[in-house]
This record gives C-alpha cells, sequence and structure tokens, in this order.
C-alpha cells in the first residue's frame, strides 16, 4: 500500500514526530510518502489566499496524479489558514479536490469553538461575507470547488448546534473516509454535535514506544543525591513553566526541575514569556536548582535524560488538544506523571488497569503540586503505568 501521509514532516513539529512513530508500526506492509504541510501562522511566503489557494492546488494536484492508494491527512487548525474560518475553508477545499480515499486525524478539538455564544450566535460573518462574493473567491483561491456545494454549506446555518463557521469542516469530515481521534472525550464531542459522523469515527491513542536501553554517555548527569523533576517539550506558555516553578519552591532542595526542551522555532516572539520564567527563578532565589537543557534534537540523548527523572511533571493548560504525545513519551519510562487536569492528560484512563498510571491535580496550586510531586509512587501506579506501556505499545 501507498499512503500519501500530509504533515509538517521536515520541521520541528509534534505532529510529525508523531507521523514517523505511527508509520515506523506499519513500515512492514505500507510505503510512505509526506506531503509538506505548513505552519500559516506568519508565514513568510504563504500571506494571502491566493498563495495559500496555489499551495493547496498543488497538493491536490500532485497526490492525485500520484501513484498512493490512501491519503492521511494529519489536521491542525494553523496548517490549512491564519483563522478558524479561514482554515475550514482552504481545508473544505482541499479535501474536495483530492480523488481517492482520505482519513483525517484531528489532533485538536477545542469545545469552546464550537458552541456559538450569544456575541457569536450572528457570527456566520465568514459565511454571508461570502455568499456574495464566494464565486470570485473560489476561482481566485481553489477554482475546482463546486460552486452549488460551497453555497449548500453556507446554507445550513440554521442549524443552532454547530457555529456556523465550522459548517465546512463538517462537510469536509463528511467526505473523508474515516476520522481518527486520540482519545474518547474528543470523540465523544465531536459525534455530540455531529452524531452522522459515527460510523467513520474512530479512536486510536497515541502509541507508546518502547526505548531500548544504550551504554552512550549522556550529555547531563544527575548529581548523586539529587531529585530531577522533568518537563519535556517547547517552552511555551500553556505547558505550565510558571507553575513548577512555583511548586519548586516548595521541595527540599535536592530537587531540581529540568526543562527538557526550548523555545519553539515558530514563536516569533518567545522573549516575553521566558523573562518572566527567568524573573519568577530569581525572585524564588531557584537559580541552582533549574536546568535548562536547550532543543535535543539527539532521540539518544533524549532517552539517556529522561531515564535519569525522578518524576515527569506535565502541567499544561487546556488547549484543545485531543491527547498528549509527550505524555505517551514519558510513560514509557516506567517512572511516576504528574499532569494538570487538561483533558489530553486522561487518554489512556478507560480502562480500570490504566486508571493510575498518572496523577492530574491542580497544577494552579504550588502546595497541592508539590506535594504530588514529592509523594512517593505507589505499587499500583507502576502497575498501571505497565498496563499503558503493554496496551498501547508501538509493537
Amino acid at each position: 500500500m501507498k499512503i500519501d501521509v500530509l504533515t509538517p514532516w521536515d520541521q520541528v513539529c509534534g505532529n510529525a514526530e508523531f507521523a514517523k512513530r505511527l508509520y515506523s508500526g506499519i513500515s512492514s506492509y505500507a510505503v510512505v510518502e509526506p506531503v509538506e504541510l505548513q505552519n500559516l501562522d506568519k508565514h513568510p511566503t504563504l500571506n494571502n489566499k491566493y498563495q495559500i489557494g496555489e499551495h493547496f492546488r498543488k497538493i491536490a494536484i500532485a497526490i492525485n496524479s500520484g501513484e498512493s492508494d490512501l491519503v492521511h491527512i494529519q489536521h491542525e487548525f494553523t496548517f490549512f489558514g491564519r483563522a478558524i474560518e479561514e482554515s475550514n475553508y482552504f481545508f473544505h477545499g482541499l479535501v474536495s479536490e483530492i480523488k481517492k480515499p482520505i482519513i483525517v486525524s484531528l489532533h485538536t478539538w477545542n469545545k469552546n469553538l464550537w458552541n456559538p455564544s450569544p456575541s457569536t450566535s450572528d457570527s456566520h460573518h465568514f459565511a454571508l461575507r461570502h455568499t456574495k462574493s464566494i464565486s470570485k473567491l473560489i476561482n481566485i483561491a481553489l477554482p475546482a470547488i463546486p460552486l452549488p456545494f460551497a453555497q449548500r454549506s453556507t446554507s445550513q446555518k440554521r442549524n443552532k448546534k454547530v457555529d456556523p463557521k465550522h459548517i465546512l469542516l463538517r462537510e469536509a469530515l463528511g467526505i473523508s473516509k474515516s476520522i481518527v481521534l486520540h482519545a474518547d472525550h474528543t470523540a465523544e464531542q465531536l459525534l455530540k454535535i455531529w452524531p452522522r459522523l459515527a460510523a467513520k469515527t474512530v479512536t486510536i491513542p497515541f502509541p507508546v514506544e518502547k526505548h531500548a536501553v544504550n551504554n552512550a554517555a549522556s550529555q547531563w548527569r544527575k548529581p548523586c543525591g539529587t531529585k530531577w523533576i522533568v518537563l519535556p517539550g517547547f517552552i511555551t506558555p500553556y505547558k505550565g513553566h510558571l507553575d513548577a516553578i512555583k511548586a519548586l519552591s516548595l521541595l527540599h532542595k535536592n530537587y531540581t526541575l529540568v526543562f527538557a526542551g526550548d523555545i519553539h522555532p515558530k514563536n516569533h516572539n518567545p522573549y516575553p514569556y521566558i523573562k518572566s520564567l527567568l524573573a519568577a527563578i530569581d525572585e524564588l532565589k531557584l537559580s541552582n536548582r533549574v536546568l535548562f537543557t536547550g532543543y535535543i534534537n539527539d532521540s539518544e540523548q533524549q532517552s539517556l535524560l529522561f531515564r535519569q527523572a525522578d518524576v515527569f511533571i506535565l502541567p499544561y493548560s487546556e488547549v484543545g488538544q485531543s491527547a498528549s504525545a509527550v505524555l505517551a513519551d514519558v510513560l514509557a519510562y516506567n517512572k511516576p506523571v504528574v499532569t494538570s487536569k487538561s483533558h489530553p492528560m486522561y487518554a489512556y484512563r478507560k480502562k480500570f488497569d490504566c486508571l493510575y498510571s498518572s496523577r492530574a491535580v491542580d497544577v494552579s496550586s504550588p502546595q497541592i503540586f508539590a506535594e504530588a510531586i514529592s509523594t512517593p509512587d505507589t505499587w499500583a501506579e507502576e502497575s498501571h503505568r505497565l498496563a499503558v506501556i503493554s496496551s498501547h505499545s508501538l509493537d
């Protein structure tokens, strides 16, 4: 089988990292052809509707003229536009143009986006704004979209359960052969609004990859008597670094907080956030207890660092992620994991034998967070982590 995979394959992106892991698992019977998507937020060249439309038109032409049997689109809103309405519009256009079976993986599903509030109940602004000029816009951006189809979509704004700006997304998902979500809670949200998609919707948790033990020397060495609290991933506000710093201030001095990552390369103004973290570290006199590793581009070195963790923390805010690939990563090391109560952190808890694979606490309370970090791991937690590794392993 030949599969075209649409994702930012050659970029620093968790979405692409997941794709590579997923397809390493099916490489025995599938050949994968990456099709490069772009993060369109402040993209240097794709900065108007005509250029974005041309970008997707070329993708559709290449796919249709190729030899793939199947197309897998890894969906994030920012891959298709700078705003929700624009993203749904171009995603719908691309899906309409592809003449092969399509599977869509939805990586973000923020329920706040799907229920019209009183202030947006008349916000079919995108649909209505383009009803009169839809023909002109379609001819510029994606010439082959059937006009009656697009007009029929805008006419469905009377459906009170769906914010009008998402009608084109619903139409696109309806065209797809299958829709993949990574957690039950997001599947429930989608089907509550669009129950007709139930027959083609499936939940597949992120795979947990077992990490082989090797004898290489680690770039980072934990001093004797020190306990490492490791927070992996990009240094960005929703990942809760400030909550971690506040919790550290209440812990014994033998605890060191390790920020295992760096600024996201597509964050064009990271310095206010970094400045706030450094100010908090200085104010709480923790400069000798916080380690910034910088970006780790060697998977072996990352594995060596993670093996030295005494506890992993994921104090993420709710941003609509279906699940967390980072959670899958850290569970594989069979160490205590303390998370926020964000929905993605419950992805593996459907089965009783996986229920206590991590602890979800109120990370906004430094006292509660610190206590969870310092509380000894229990036999039940370890056995439940092993159940996650067994039932959701990449193998």
